[in-house]
């Protein structure tokens, strides 16, 4: 599933496969370490940006600088939803003593 950086959930991961903007864009991003095939993860969303991993560095991405960045994601999100639930605690039953 596609979507920009910054609609992916703090603790996700994707990876980057285009790159929107002009030269300067590019150039900056790359200079990050950031470019096709780069796997980013999300570290937690603020008020005004966001944290990203990438790689053992993490950076802050402020105001909507993290839209221009479009990244491959798995469909992590309803998996651990699911995950989530099927994990619940078992019933405790009373074992009659012998």
């Amino acid at each position: 599933m596609q979507k920009t950086l910054d609609r992916i959930q703090s603790g996700n991961s994707g990876t980057v496969v285009k790159i929107n903007g002009d030269a300067y864009i590019w150039r900056r991003y790359l200079s990050f370490g950031i470019l096709p095939g780069t796997v980013l993860t999300v570290f937690s969303h603020t008020q005004t940006g966001m944290i990203v991993k990438v790689g053992n560095t993490k950076l802050a991405f402020m105001g909507g600088s993290s839209e221009n960045i479009l990244c491959e994601t798995r469909d992590t999100e309803r998996r651990n939803e699911h995950d989530r639930s099927a994990r619940r605690k078992p019933e405790l039953r009373k074992i009659d003593a012998l």
